[in-house]
């Protein structure tokens, strides 16, 4: 049990580096086309989806040093963005991060009952 944890534990810090790298990719993307000239004012449905976006982002980075806290995180920020929006998000990205912070909690759990 001891090799499924370890191969587990690494195969969720390597997903969630993934998945950041992808958003850093994706935000990179975005700051390279932009107009800084001009920005727009954001509605509050976007601030709060851009502070859903953020608490999974943020979740996702603790989660690999400490995975309750990121896990837990990262699990709001979803919850946030599907209450924001209103119904469940059908997006791979945002339920990669989803995942991600499932498996973080499962670790936790995991490491807890030294299972």
């Amino acid at each position: 049990m001891e090799t499924f944890k370890k191969i587990l534990k690494w195969s969720t810090k390597l997903f969630s580096l993934i998945i950041l790298g992808l958003v850093f990719y994706i935000i990179g993307a975005h700051v390279v086309e932009a107009d800084f000239s001009n920005l727009p004012i954001l509605t509050t449905k976007e601030t709060q989806l851009a502070i859903s976006m953020g608490l999974l982002f943020l979740g996702t980075l603790i989660a690999l040093k400490w995975e309750l806290v990121g896990g837990i995180i990262t699990i709001l920020g979803y919850v946030g963005f599907v209450i924001v929006e209103g119904e469940m998000v059908n997006n791979m990205v945002f339920n990669l991060f989803l995942l991600s912070g499932v498996l973080n909690l499962v670790l936790y759990w995991m490491n807890r009952q030294r299972i």
